[in-house]
């Protein structure tokens, strides 16, 4: 019998009782010990599938949005932020990131304001590290001047934390 046959000893098998004890809970925004979870910082990743990322990113401007709802918004996508290195990679820019750019210049940086207790400050915070995990690829190259830009030009104006991010990006 070779180990590529079916049975329970067979790779097949094996993988397939893995598979089977495999469990993926529902998303939630709550953490495991029962509190809201605004910034995204959940046990429990959101998976989005393909056809989703037009319909999620115009929930970030949909009308009477607040920017407690698109913090969350935003902390979903960086939950699923492993689909930048699969195949529809090219597809999630697409969706993404002239929303991102458009919440950076909305929400511009208010000098002297460094507490991270402010929502906008979160925002901008979540979409910097959503930024700079993107994998520096071809997929990547078209938006390489933009990306560069909205990281720069703020740089003076933002907080230490945001700015920290702001350079890691630059850098990479």
């Amino acid at each position: 019998m070779s180990i590529f046959q079916t049975g329970p000893f067979s790779i097949r098998g094996k993988f397939e009782r893995i598979l089977e004890r495999t469990f993926i809970p529902e998303p939630s925004n709550k953490t495991r010990d029962g509190r809201n979870s605004i910034d995204g910082c959940t046990n429990r990743p959101l998976k989005m599938v393909p056809k989703n990322f037009a319909e999620h990113a115009e929930k970030f401007f949909a009308a009477n949005v607040t920017i407690t709802k698109q913090l969350e918004l935003a902390s979903e996508v960086r939950a699923s932020i492993e689909i930048a290195h699969t195949s529809e990679y090219a597809n999630w820019l697409k969706a993404y990131f002239d929303v991102f750019l458009k919440l950076l210049k909305d929400n511009p940086p208010m000098p002297g304001q460094d507490t991270g207790e402010n929502e906008s400050i979160k925002l901008r915070n979540v979409i910097y590290e959503i930024l700079s995990r993107l994998p520096h690829n071809e997929v990547l190259r078209p938006y390489e001047s933009q990306l560069l830009e909205c990281t720069l030009t703020p740089l003076r104006e933002e907080n230490e934390k945001n700015a920290l991010v702001c350079m890691r990006i630059a850098f990479d």
